[in-house]
């Protein structure tokens, strides 16, 4: 089954890519090469995976540069352009001062956020419009990726000894390839918020599957984002997308129906180890607590120069007693916070600010959803090298909607 899902994903990619290319769609093409890294991690490539989404990446920036014939130029996409510009300048800057401008995790997660956060969140907002049927390309992508992937951790799971597995007293995390589970559950997460897009509403039957199968294989990761974000999130994308009105009941019909179907399933599990793995008081909440805590309290201690610009790129796991390692308070505003000061830190969060206001105003599509959802992913787990979808969906959410857009009121009820 392995072999099989990665000649899928792998035929995935380069359909996708020759379509890309074949059409022109830039902001298709970076999309196909962020997401590569987890399509490559899940066939269990770890060494080249980043050279093949650099590659990507360039082609996109060659059809940029050679065959982009205009730009389009919005107040919104200008704004997103100077809020990441100058975020960047301020990570960049703060290396000259930095006492780990030179370790081996500075000089990476320079590399990583460079190129795999803000080129490609640049470029999106560079191009400025998405072609049509683009968007459609992305959601294609990303369902199929997902589905094909949760099969096959299905029935790992279940052929290695079936429902009698479950019954252990400890939780055995699911995952595949080279996937870390906590990732693998943000991807599937995705999937499933992409599966709620107005697009699948005559599709009940396949959203309604697809929606069980999703959300029992983020459940069996054992990352608890799946129950304290993800769902939370798709709740509220259906009811702002529905309104009240029969669409709403229909929705939360369903949402009962996957809700059923998953409970069921939980059942088969030993309660006292499903308890342990997704309980807020676990061991793992504790110990990033802690790790928070560290390094709040070392940034409350720091001298003026520090708390406004921070202590430069690459230290913050010297607030956690570490040296200048890939050590991390799992909590990207705190991190950014510590490393880039009160500018690094307001930098980000007017990026934040800035789509929820346009949300406020306008246009509410999945993309908008999906850039909560990271945010949210980010203030538990990973850093900023590795949170690069926060910056990524939050550029495609700029250039997902128009001026217009923001001028019409949105038809929700209450």
């Amino acid at each position: 089954m392995q072999i099989a899902l990665n000649l899928v994903l792998i035929a995935s990619i380069l359909k996708s890519i020759v379509s890309s290319l074949k059409e022109q769609k830039v902001i298709g093409l970076i999309f196909i090469g962020i997401l590569s890294i987890t399509l490559l991690s899940i066939i269990g490539i770890g060494q080249g995976r980043m050279v093949i989404s650099y590659g990507i990446l360039s082609l996109a920036l060659f059809l940029i540069v050679f065959y982009c014939k205009s730009y389009v130029k919005t107040k919104i996409n200008l704004l997103g352009i100077i809020l990441l510009a100058g975020f960047l300048s301020v990570f960049l800057l703060s290396y000259f001062y930095s006492p780990a401008a030179t370790s081996e995790y500075g000089l990476w997660k320079m590399r990583q956020f460079v190129f795999l956060a803000f080129l490609p969140a640049f470029l999106i907002l560079i191009v400025g419009k998405l072609k049509k049927n683009e968007m459609t390309l992305i959601e294609n992508f990303i369902l199929f990726a997902c589905f094909a992937t949760s099969l096959v951790v299905l029935y790992n799971t279940f052929s290695d000894g079936g429902l009698a597995g479950l019954q252990a007293d400890w939780f055995s995390r699911q995952s595949i390839g080279e996937m870390n589970p906590v990732w693998l559950s943000r991807f599937l997460g995705l999937g499933l918020l992409v599966l709620q897009a107005p697009r699948f509403e005559k599709r009940p039957v396949m959203v309604f599957v697809l929606s069980i199968a999703l959300v029992i294989t983020a459940l069996l990761t054992g990352s608890k984002t799946v129950l304290y974000f993800t769902l939370p999130i798709i709740v509220l994308y259906r009811l702002f997308n529905s309104g009240i009105n029969k669409r709403t009941v229909l929705s939360v019909l369903a949402l009962i129906g996957v809700v059923s179907m998953v409970a069921m399933f939980l059942n088969t599990i030993n309660s006292a180890a499903l308890i342990q793995r997704f309980s807020l008081e676990s061991g793992t909440i504790g110990m990033r607590e802690t790790m928070m805590q560290s390094t709040w309290n070392a940034f409350i201690g720091s001298g003026t120069f520090n708390t406004l610009f921070g202590h430069g790129g690459g230290t913050v796991a010297s607030s956690m007693g570490y040296g200048y390692v890939r050590e991390y308070p799992h909590n990207l505003f705190l991190e950014v916070l510590f490393e880039l000061g009160l500018i690094g830190f307001f930098l980000l969060s007017f990026q934040t600010l800035l789509a929820i206001l346009l949300f406020l105003k306008g246009l509410r599509n999945w993309v908008f959803f999906a850039y909560i959802l990271h945010v949210l992913f980010s203030f538990t787990s990973g850093d900023l090298a590795s949170n690069n979808l926060v910056f990524v969906f939050f550029a495609l959410y700029l250039v997902s909607q128009r001026e217009k857009d923001i001028k019409v009121k949105y038809r929700l009820k209450w």
